[in-house]
């Protein structure tokens, strides 16, 4: 570890002040082959999160269950339930809390993918705060329980995502984690476009200014460093209309662009190049420059 993060200041001053084991923190997309049968797979998943917690003292879990849809989430295929979800969460938080040496939070996470549909509005959120408290209501108290959402401009329309953010942070006081895109947002200062109708203040509201709840781990993959110039305009955004990006992590997929065939070519950042991408972006900006940013979080399928 410390020649980690020596080998990191070296590479970006005085701003690199990140604790290299948190890198290891994941936002895991879990599809429902990993959950059902829950009796066999519960021993599994435990197992995989003691040893992980054996591994990192203390971080952050976000889980990704896919799209919301009637009664749960996607699943990436065969639909979970809100039960299924539950009991998926607090088993995941009963192996942190077994062996970790510090403090965990697990993150229920979703997505806006899917257009317009009744479940990416106002009650959608409402219903995706539920299932956040129902998880909490069965999980070790040891580990935190919060929301997560992976909201992406060119995934749905902007009035939908809006109220669903509305409904959620309206229906429960728990931590939401923003950890998507800004999808065809500029990459300097000056306009405020971004794809499918959405604008930068669209992206900002969704990720900090509709509640000091709200924190974002910004999807930084692509290796132009597009994607951290577009969430540094983002940011200076945030500070002249007074509503700070809380950037608590950095999104990268290397371990999900192993899992694909051909990898991905374009947008497979190593965790740290992504994250001095966007250290980088916003120091170019003055009022942005010593922003603080929390650690690469890897995205990647399953547990492991």
């Amino acid at each position: 570890m410390a020649a980690c993060f020596a080998s990191h200041r070296r590479r970006c001053g005085d701003h690199c002040t990140v604790n290299c084991t948190t890198a290891d923190s994941p936002i895991s997309r879990v599809p429902n082959v990993d959950v059902l049968p829950f009796e066999s797979n519960a021993p599994r998943i435990r197992e995989a999160m003691c040893a992980k917690a054996q591994r990192v003292p203390r971080g952050v879990v976000i889980l990704s269950f896919g799209r919301q849809v009637e009664g749960g989430a996607s699943g990436f295929g065969m639909a979970l339930s809100a039960t299924d979800i539950a009991a998926t969460t607090a088993t995941v938080a009963a192996g942190l809390a077994e062996c970790a040496t510090g403090p965990w939070e697990v993150a229920i996470g979703t997505s806006n993918s899917g257009g317009a549909t009744p479940f990416n509005g106002y009650d959608g959120g409402v219903v995706w705060a539920q299932s956040v408290e129902q998880a909490r209501a069965v999980a070790d108290p040891r580990v935190t329980i919060s929301g997560a959402v992976d909201r992406e401009p060119s995934w749905g329309p902007v009035g939908q995502a809006r109220a669903w953010v509305g409904g959620f942070v309206a229906s429960t006081g728990r931590r939401l984690w923003n950890f998507g895109s800004a999808d065809g947002c500029p990459q300097t200062v000056g306009t405020l476009r971004c794809n499918n109708g959405w604008t930068v203040d669209d992206v900002l509201w969704v990720s900090s200014q509709a509640s000091p709840n709200l924190v974002v781990i910004p999807q930084i993959h692509t290796r132009s460093g597009s994607q951290a110039r577009q969430w540094a305009v983002i940011a200076a955004r945030g500070l002249q209309v007074g509503s700070p990006l809380r950037i608590a992590g950095v999104g990268k997929q290397p371990s999900a662009c192993l899992q694909v065939s051909g990898g991905c070519p374009t947008t497979g950042n190593d965790p740290w190049t992504g994250w001095l991408q966007l250290r980088e972006a916003l120091d170019a900006i003055a009022e942005t420059a010593g922003t603080p940013i929390g650690p690469p979080r890897d995205i990647r399928w399953s547990w492991q």
